[in-house]
């Protein structure tokens, strides 16, 4: 009994840590479940997306101080 729910508890911990986070709509705490945004970063996103929700990557990239093309590369990777 007991291996099938901790069977189970990995199953769920695995998919919520492939889960993505939409750029628009992810709070700060589910903004850094993603591998390379800290605190920082996440609230730099939540303050910039005040203004107006991000339409592409190019425009993320303009508005969010320390993104460049590698660093969306990579957290398009992780599931942003």
């Amino acid at each position: 009994m007991f291996k099938k729910f901790f069977a189970f508890l990995a199953a769920m911990s695995l998919m919520a840590a492939f889960a993505a986070v939409d750029i628009n709509k992810g709070s700060e705490a589910e903004l850094q479940t993603i591998k390379g945004i800290g605190a920082a970063k996440s609230k730099l996103i939540v303050e910039e997306r005040k203004k107006g929700e991000f339409k592409n990557w190019e425009d993320c990239i303009a508005r969010v101080k320390g993104f460049g093309e590698a660093s969306a590369t990579k957290l398009s990777a992780e599931g942003l």
